[in-house]
């Protein structure tokens, strides 16, 4: 499908410059940073799979840690019904190869020979490896300036451009086990002018595969780490590696020698092959090493391409030393002219008064220079903020990849914190604030609340300042609301309601007074909805749940109003779901659970229809998972295990499908464990002790490591130590009471002396267990003191208000006889339908 033509949000797209089997690049204006640029897109008619497309995103990823001055720079990345596109700058100028034919000084050619081993440095010390380096990838702008391309794609067609041919090797019939492609005209449109203004990507055609026959079908199998199959070479022949030829796993290492071979060509503007060899003997003479001697050219420069060249990867200049050799032969004149200089110190004693007019001359011009660069530097910063507040942001979080973010915004906050702040202007104040939360936000979904806490304080400072300088701006007034609201929920993800508390008021408070003044204008209504929701989890946290009630009725009425007046809004829809949880757990908490159960079924359903139309939003997968984890909670208290089961295996394989998505999501993995203990925990009660088994020793495997790299979420740590608890509950009806003991102990330990209502809950269950092990090994006295310690950090007992807390003050005082204060207790759960099996058994087997 041809795009030219179209608009793709804010950029209108032109005309096509190359086209492929999997997609085309197109030049496009974006109209509204008023630049030109280039489309690399993706056809969802040509993707069978999810492959393409990942290679897309990691290509936008790869571009993004690789934010260099000679790397083609990414600015956007839009998804569209018709295709995936990738937003980069445009390239002006033409190919390494067509600057070889048209012949550099050498000077020129070890400037760019210096820039690419740059490029080579940041993207090694990065971890990436190009895998396709060649003359075609490399390009001169009109001012001289050397780019290098297409990072993170391997298999994308391309168009040779210095002649207005295709460059490839001759291919004939060779006994190979799998035929090397024969290449095929690609349509192109080339500019009238000698300059060339193109995306350069990789050829299709130039991929070699090579069947595996050791054993089996002779099929390669895929390296899941770099997306590289063992067995398969990947990139253009003429510029391959031995181990890229033989279709081995690829290194820095493998680059290097492709660079070596890009020196060569360079510098003796000459193919590293002889002219009459065909593609097959071109890829043996590859696998083996056995490329054209370097000859005609500086012994400095032989040496060093030789060496790039050798056979054993370990035996070749990294590109660090690559890059500091290059630097020691451009230098080398200023060497030499620095020895005249010596030489001719009487005269340039003479001309002394000559000398200081000179320098005073050049020091002005290094002022100018300096301050040209500085201009050029916030310039960039200022490029890559609006890159991160536009919509970028917003197309890379649904697919749960906003590390995409992180290395784009840290360059930018470098520059924000060199800047001083009173040189800054209100608008400034209020971008670099919403970038500070933007990176923030990301660091949240890492799991490091004390990063994310730095960044939010230091976005409070900014809008503060903002709304000092212009109190009348509304702009800077709603920066200064996130920036609270940012901070607030940091201080809430570590269970410290008093220091959340203040910040959630003042959000709030701003919030309301903007949705009056700008009546019937959903941001700021919202933003107030939003307010009120996170206070409503914080009347929660301190075990008031009938304010918590009240704020979200509050919040559900209000997003209600908005979604009546946006009918066809997914996002408005979703939001509704979002605050109808929250609902329906304050009502479950309350002890009314039929109630409960119908906000969870409701909820369920417009998550289910949401993602029929948006099947690829994987927060809204998020969001459903935790959806059934809800109603399954509700359905195990009202006594309905079979329906719970089906819920809670619906969100168990969820989260296990977006762990795969993305396993760097701390969270994604820290539910996904969670809820895998809880349906241990549920097959086990239902009658499947050994598959109830099987279930939390997986969980605790998962979620074991996440708790160790971060120590500071309270409430991960409790998360554990339940799970632990659980699993020496399990263990214990198994029969292996030792290590029921080890588990139960550490569950223990890890909760220490709890302050708050959840961690007392979990303690207090992690002593019944404890007691139960004691009774069952004989040791009754030890047995009493576990249920009388669990007794005391419950007491008193009136204070639970929750059906499942108070089925653990039921528990204690049915382990220790207690009859005359059980019964009441047991009578109160059986009033609100409350039938979890576990509670159910006990009561009717102690005669309550």
């Amino acid at each position: 499908m041809d795009l030219s033509g179209r608009r793709l949000g804010h950029i209108r797209v032109e005309r096509i410059l190359g086209q492929g089997g999997m997609g085309d690049v197109y030049e496009g204006f974006d109209e509204k940073l008023m630049r030109r640029v280039a489309l690399k897109t993706l056809h969802r008619d040509q993707r069978l799979d999810d492959e393409a497309r990942t290679r897309l995103i990691r290509e936008a990823r790869t571009l993004s840690q690789l934010d260099h001055p000679n790397i083609c720079r990414i600015h956007d990345y839009i998804e569209g019904a018709d295709a995936d596109v990738l937003v980069l700058e445009l390239i002006e100028g033409k190919t390494l190869q067509r600057a070889i034919e048209d012949r550099l000084s050498r000077a020129e050619k070890l400037r760019i020979a210096q820039a690419v081993a740059e490029v080579l440095v940041v993207a090694h010390r990065a971890g990436i490896v190009h895998r396709d380096l060649k003359p075609e990838n490399i390009m001169l702008t009109r001012s001289g300036q050397v780019k290098v391309l297409d990072f993170g794609l391997a298999r994308w067609v391309e168009r040779q451009q210095s002649s207005g041919k295709l460059r490839a090797l001759p291919v004939q019939p060779a006994p190979m086990p799998v035929p090397v492609p024969v290449p095929m005209p690609v349509a192109s449109a080339l500019p009238s002018s000698n300059d060339e203004k193109w995306y350069a990507f990789d050829l299709a055609h130039t991929q070699v595969m090579h069947a595996n026959h050791r054993g089996g079908s002779g099929r390669a199998k895929e390296d899941t780490a770099g997306a590289t199959a063992v067995g398969v070479a990947v990139g253009t022949p003429m510029f391959m590696s031995p181990e890229q030829a033989r279709g081995e796993p690829l290194t820095p290492a493998s680059d290097m020698y492709s660079f070596g071979l890009v020196l060569q060509s360079l510098f003796t503007s000459a193919d590293p092959y002889p002219a009459e060899s065909t593609g097959h003997e071109v890829m043996l003479k590859a696998a083996r090493g056995e490329s054209l001697p370097v000859t005609g050219v500086n012994r400095d420069v032989a040496a060093l391409i030789s060496g790039l060249k050798a056979l054993a990867p370990t035996d070749r200049p990294t590109a660090v030393e690559a890059a500091s050799k290059l630097r020691l032969m451009a230098e080398k004149p200023k060497r030499m002219a620095r020895r005249l200089a010596l030489a001719a110190a009487i005269v340039l004693v003479v001309l002394a008064a000559w000398k200081y007019t000179v320098d005073l001359r050049r020091e002005r011009a290094a002022a100018v220079l300096a301050k040209k660069e500085a201009v050029q530097r916030k310039a960039q910063a200022e490029d890559l903020i609006q890159f991160m507040l536009g919509d970028l942001r917003g197309k890379l979080e649904p697919v749960g990849r906003l590390d995409v973010l992180n290395d784009v915004a840290a360059k930018a906050l470098q520059y924000i914190g060199a800047t001083r702040k009173e040189n800054l202007s209100t608008q400034e104040r209020i971008n670099y604030s919403m970038a500070f939360n933007q990176l923030g936000q990301v660091r949240i979904d890492q799991g490091n609340l004390d990063a994310a806490m730095k960044l939010f304080e230091q976005s409070l400072d900014l809008s503060s300042s903002a709304v000092r300088q212009d109190p009348r701006n509304d702009n800077a007034k709603f920066a200064l609301a996130l920036s609270h609201f940012w901070v607030g929920n940091d201080y809430r993800l570590r269970i410290d309601v008093p220091r959340a508390m203040p910040h959630i008021r003042q959000y709030l408070a701003i919030t309301r007074e903007l949705a009056l003044r700008h009546r019937g204008e959903d941001k700021y209504e919202l933003e107030e909805s939003y307010a009120h929701s996170l206070l409503g989890l914080l009347y929660e946290a301190q075990g008031d749940p009938r304010a918590a009630r009240g704020e979200y009725e509050t919040t559900l009425a209000i997003k209600r109003r908005q979604a009546a007046r946006h009918p066809n809004d997914d996002e408005a829809k979703e939001d509704v779901a979002r605050t109808v949880n929250k609902l329906g757990f304050v009502l479950q908490k309350t002890g009314e659970l039929a109630a409960a159960r119908q906000q969870f079924e409701s909820e369920v359903a417009i998550r289910q229809e949401l993602l029929v139309r948006t099947p690829k939003q994987m927060l809204w997968r998020d969001e459903l998972a935790a959806s059934h984890s809800f109603l399954a909670g509700v359905l195990e208290d009202m006594g309905q295990p079979q329906a719970a089961l089906e819920h809670r295996r619906a969100d168990v394989q969820t989260y296990a499908e977006l762990c795969a998505f993305d396993p760097a999501n701390a969270q994604w993995r820290r539910n996904q464990a969670v809820d895998r203990h809880r349906l241990g925990k549920l097959l086990a009660d239902s009658g499947s002790l050994r598959e109830g088994l099987a279930e939390v020793a997986q969980s605790e495997q998962l979620l074991a490591p996440i708790v160790a790299a971060e120590t500071s979420r309270r409430t991960w740590r409790g998360d554990l130590a339940s799970l632990q608890a659980t699993y020496a509950e399990l263990l214990r009806m198994n029969g292996e009471r030792r290590r029921a003991r080890a588990k139960v102990e550490e569950a223990i330990r890890l909760l220490g002396t709890p302050a708050d209502r959840g961690s007392k809950q979990r303690l207090a269950y992690a002593l019944l267990v404890k007691g139960s092990i004691d009774a069952a090994e004989g040791q009754q006295a030890a047995a009493r003191a576990s249920w009388q310690r669990a007794r005391e950090v419950l007491t008193p007992g009136s204070q639970w208000r929750e059906p499942r807390q108070i089925a653990v003050w039921a528990r204690v005082l049915i382990a220790l006889g207690d009859r005359a204060e059980a019964a009441p207790v047991v009578a109160r759960l059986r009033a609100i339908g409350y039938e979890n099996q576990e509670f159910a058994s006990l009561s009717r087997t102690e005669g309550y």
